[in-house]
């Protein structure tokens, strides 16, 4: 919500999708670099479960580890989890629900095509085809921001 009241609806979602897909590339890169580090040897989990790792994980006994108990068959801390999503929702959604009907408002009157041009009267020049080309799928890309937020996720 904060990152649409900064910089308005129109690019809070190619900002919100670029975001996303760098820390979606930043678990992948870091899982890549646990079995690079872990080469040679007979387990690729053998970083994971190094002493230094171990050190810094807490306790078996703290709320951390509820999810992971969860869906390792364990009901009560399956349930406790839940109960815990539900209970960070409800309180995001008391803390923010006055300025969603603002948001909305703001969303509703945004121009779809705030940079209207006017056509600008040009002489004809002598220029390659493929020079034409590029400029075309360069003013295409920078116009749809939908396209580059998922060129630059595949990139």
């Amino acid at each position: 919500m904060e990152l649409f009241v900064i910089i308005g609806p129109a690019k809070t979602r190619l900002v919100a999708q670029i975001a996303a897909a760098t820390v979606g590339a930043g678990f992948i890169i870091g899982i890549q670099l646990v079995a690079i580090s872990s080469f040679g040897t007979l387990s690729r989990l053998e970083f994971l479960t190094s002493s230094a790792v171990l050190e810094k994980l807490p306790s078996l006994g703290s709320v951390f580890w509820l999810p992971a108990l969860g869906a390792a068959d364990d009901p009560s801390a399956a349930i406790s989890a839940i109960r815990l999503g539900i209970l960070a929702f409800l309180t995001t959604i008391t803390l923010t629900a006055d300025r969603y009907g603002e948001i909305v408002l703001r969303a509703a009157s945004i121009d779809l095509d705030p940079q209207r041009r006017v056509p600008s009267h040009r002489d004809f020049r002598d220029i390659r085809s493929s020079s034409v080309l590029r400029h075309k799928e360069c003013k295409l890309l920078l116009r749809d921001n939908w396209l580059l937020s998922h060129i630059l996720m595949q990139l």
